[in-house]
Order: C-alpha cells, then sequence, then structure tokens
C-alpha cells in the first residue's frame, strides 16, 4: 500500500490505515485517502481463504457526497464487466477498474483535469 501512497503521493494529502492484515493469500484491509482537492476515497478489500475476493472502493467529495463507487457485489448480472461494476448516481456501469492501482489512476486522471463535482 504504501508504494501506492508514494505513487501518487501528488494528489494525495493523507491517508489512514484502519485495518490491514495479510497472513499467506488472505487479506483483509480498510483504508481512508484524503486527496488535495478534499475527496476522500474509503477502502474495503479482502481475499478470503477460498480465493474469492470482496471489494468496495467509495469515492467521495469534500461534503462526503458518493461521486463513485466500485465494487463486485453479484447483483448486476447484466453488466458486461459481471460481477465487476460501478455506481455514478443511480446508474450503474461496467467497470475495469478492481484493484486499488486502478482506482486511484482513475482519481489522478480525474483530480489532475479537475472533472470533480
Amino acid at each position: 500500500m504504501l508504494n501506492l501512497v508514494e505513487k501518487y503521493k501528488e494528489i494525495i494529502s493523507d491517508f489512514i490505515v484502519n485495518k490491514y492484515i495479510q497472513e499467506g493469500s488472505l487479506f483483509s484491509c480498510r483504508i481512508f485517502i484524503s486527496f488535495i482537492n478534499g475527496s476522500i476515497l474509503e477502502i474495503k478489500d479482502y481475499r478470503f481463504a477460498n480465493g474469492e475476493r470482496k471489494y468496495s472502493y467509495h469515492w467521495m467529495n469534500n461534503k462526503k457526497k458518493l461521486l463513485l463507487r466500485w465494487d463486485n457485489a453479484p447483483h448486476w448480472e447484466n453488466i458486461s464487466t459481471f460481477p465487476h461494476h460501478k455506481h455514478k448516481g443511480k446508474i450503474v456501469y461496467p467497470s475495469i477498474e478492481t484493484t486499488i492501482e486502478q482506482v486511484l489512476e482513475y482519481i489522478y486522471a480525474n483530480i489532475k483535469q479537475k472533472n470533480i463535482n
């Protein structure tokens, strides 16, 4: 995780690791990242003993209004990237961003372009 904070330090103002556990292939984390524009990313990422992974990444503006949420809850079977998807408002979209690094890259591009609401 520290390597990602270093890679995106240009846009990260702070981060808090509430939970980070890694034992062999098992993994669990909960992290909050604050960005230079005041937005926040809440990260929840888990890998279980059976190899399955569950994640959600909530990107919120400085008023904690949800800008985008990525997750892999298996309830949007009509999405081409099922179970991976993202929510913007009430609309659900396919998502190729399935890792913390991919989400940070997306946020980086948006902050650098100043396309945040």
